[in-house]
This record gives C-alpha cells, sequence and structure tokens, in this order.
C-alpha cells in the first residue's frame, strides 16, 4: 500500500518509509560474519582501484583499513568526480541499511581454493557494494536497525554451485547507472566463459545473448570498445564512462590507434568541466581536428565526399525491403492463437530454427551497420 503525504508535506521521507515491519527475509537468509566474505576477483564492476583490490586480495590490509584508504582518498582535491560521487552513494547505502537492515541479502558462495586469506570462507556472487556498506558502518560504529544490531554480520544466502555466477552478477549491476562501458563488456566475455566452460570451444554470441535478453545490436556496441587501444579502454573504465558517451571512438578511430587517446582526453576535459560533452561534439572534434584529410572524413582542409553506392547493392536492398514487408505482412495476419503452435513447430525443425536464427543474427549486423 503507498504511502500518502500529509498536508503540506512536499516529501515522504525515507525514514516514514521504514516504519512498516512488515519485513520478511527470504527463505535460506542467515547472518554471516562480515569479515569471513569477500568479493569475487572475477567479477567485473568494481568499486575500489585496482592497486586497492590488490592489498584485499593478498591479505595485505583488513577490509576495514582498505575501505578507510579509499574513503580518504575520496574526499582529497586529486579524486575524481566518479570517486567522489561512489563515496557519497555509499555512504547514503550505508544510511539506509543503518535504518532497517538489507531487504535484499547478498547472495555468497564457498571459497572453494586456497588463494584467498584464511579467514576468508565465502566469495560475493551479488551484493558486493552492500557488503562495502557494512564495512563503512563498522568503521563508524554504527549500529542496524531499532534493535542495534551489530554491522559485524551480513544478512546472506549461501547459494551452492556457480554455474550462472556470471551471468547473475552482469545481470544485477545492469541496474548500476555508473556501469562503465568496459565493465559491461568485460562482464559479457566472462558469461560467454562460463557458459562455454564445459564446451571445446567458446558458445556463440546468440546463445549469450538469448540467456541475458539482450539484442545483438547492444551487444555488439558494447564489446566492439574492446577494439580500443589498452591505454585507453583502462581510461574509460577509470572514468565509468558509458557506452553512449564513447561511442564515436568506437565508430571513428578504430583503425586510427594513435588518434584515440587525444580525443578520450578531450573527452574526459568536457564532462570535467561540465561542458557539452555530446556524441555530436565529440564527432566533429573527431573529424575536423583529427582525422587527416586524405582519410576523407576529417581535417579542415578535406572535402568530404558522399561515399558511392553500388547499383547492385542499391537494387538488392530495394528488392530485400520489400520481400521483409511481405513477410511481416503474413505473419501480422496470423491468428495470435497460432502464434504458439507455429513457434512448437519450429522448435521441433532444427533445419528451419537455423534458418530463422542465423537471419534474425544477419539483420540485427545490418540494422548495427545502419546505426553507425
Amino acid at each position: 500500500m503507498a504511502l500518502k503525504k500529509q498536508k503540506g508535506q512536499t516529501g515522504i521521507g525515507i525514514s516514514k518509509l521504514f516504519q512498516d515491519n512488515s519485513y520478511r527475509a527470504p527463505e535460506g537468509t542467515r547472518r554471516i560474519p562480515t569479515l569471513d566474505i569477500m568479493p569475487d576477483p572475477k567479477q567485473p564492476r568494481k568499486l575500489l582501484s585496482p592497486n586497492l583490490y590488490n592489498k584485499l586480495f593478498s591479505g595485505e590490509q583488513s577490509p576495514p583499513s582498505i575501505l578507510a584508504e579509499w574513503l580518504a582518498q575520496g574526499k582529497s582535491s586529486q579524486a575524481s568526480q566518479a570517486h567522489k560521487q561512489a563515496v557519497a552513494d555509499l555512504e547514503q547505502l550505508a544510511t539506509t541499511i543503518s535504518w532497517r537492515d538489507l531487504i535484499s541479502p547478498v547472495t555468497l558462495r564457498s571459497v572453494e581454493d586456497d588463494s584467498f586469506p584464511a579467514h576468508v570462507r565465502y566469495l560475493i556472487r551479488t551484493g558486493e557494494r552492500r557488503w562495502w556498506a557494512h564495512l563503512w558502518l563498522i568503521l563508524h560504529n554504527e549500529t542496524i536497525g531499532a534493535d542495534a544490531a551489530s554491522p559485524e554480520t551480513i544478512r546472506a544466502i549461501i547459494e551452492e554451485g556457480d554455474a550462472n555466477v556470471r551471468a547473475d552478477q552482469w545481470i544485477e549491476n545492469q541496474a548500476r547507472t555508473d556501469l562503465s562501458v568496459v565493465e559491461n563488456a568485460l562482464g559479457l566475455e566472462a558469461v560467454r566463459a562460463e557458459m562455454s566452460r564445459d564446451n571445446p570451444k567458446l558458445v556463440p554470441w546468440r546463445d549469450v545473448e538469448d540467456r541475458l535478453g539482450i539484442s545483438n545490436n547492444y551487444r555488439l556496441r558494447i564489446i566492439n570498445v574492446l577494439k580500443l587501444t589498452d591505454e585507453v579502454i583502462g581510461l574509460i573504465a577509470q572514468h565509468d564512462l558509458p557506452e553512449r558517451a564513447v561511442r564515436p571512438l568506437v565508430d571513428k578511430l578504430s583503425k586510427y590507434p594513435e588518434y584515440q587517446l587525444p580525443a578520450l582526453m578531450k573527452l574526459v576535459e568536457w564532462r570535467g568541466n561540465g561542458e557539452d560533452s555530446s556524441n555530436g561534439r565529440l564527432n566533429q572534434y573527431i573529424e575536423k581536428q583529427l582525422l587527416p584529410p586524405e582519410t576523407g572524413q576529417g581535417g579542415n582542409t578535406a572535402v568530404s565526399k558522399p561515399q558511392r553506392t553500388s547499383p547492385s547493392n542499391t537494387e538488392w536492398v530495394a528488392k530485400f525491403g520489400k520481400s521483409v514487408h511481405r513477410v511481416l505482412r503474413s505473419i501480422e495476419k496470423m491468428d495470435e492463437k497460432a502464434l504458439p503452435e507455429v513457434g512448437l513447430i519450429l522448435a521441433n525443425n532444427q533445419e528451419s530454427l537455423e534458418a530463422v536464427t542465423a537471419l534474425r543474427d544477419r539483420l540485427n549486423q545490418l540494422i548495427a551497420e545502419a546505426n553507425r
């Protein structure tokens, strides 16, 4: 039931939100010692810097001291805006947990090797930020809920097996608005590797797309970022840049690695100064300031010439468009009740199913090229 505002009230207020005591923990939830847990090193989404994670996984420093170091770095004058925002977000999450505890428990899996510090019994499957928030509460001597529970334990569910760990982590990460395209791409590759574990070769990308419910066009946009230089990829991850922000680098500079870093640094400069950092401005900068005249795409002295399309290709596209429209009209005329039956028939006709799947993949490739 929705909460109602009182007269003259501008908002419900988060404290009101937690007055309802109807919460019931999901089945299998228990309290696990917070320091018996550690993040998964293969989780693509990273809150802290690689250097701090190395200290954590090696046991060089305790998790609370590492978090304290990261918080101090985030409050320094040299901290990036992304780091400052990440610190503020974690503090807000910790404050929310202190009011009502975790609504959604973290999920864990047992440690199966001895490469971690001796006290670590579980790795985080999903919910790493919620775990760091508990450490924040420990550092600040805060308690949880009306019962003043200690943050030294955390609500968790221990899951057996790890067949879908990467897929689960990737799906959960999509709720994060600050997820960089590099983390997203590495997550997709991790899902594919996980799905290929018992196969002699990597499963087709379409199997990954079906598992995650994403389109071929979306997957290509994300994965293609990994075609940039290693230095540029690292900076994109460091600045938490989304796919759309760096799309011009992929579209225009994949074949010109020497111009990728200058273009990225200009983008970072604009964003840091609060200037226009749109695709349009970055495209214009790349075309007019970076690309050499001989490419026909940039340089102040070059005259861009429209690309010529062969008559045979033009004729093919026209005919293909008409054919597709005819097929669509036929499908639209089909009774909605008949669709499940047709789908069942298709599922039992492997040759036809493979043909339709191949057509889908090819169409997605054509759409991706058209959107460049």
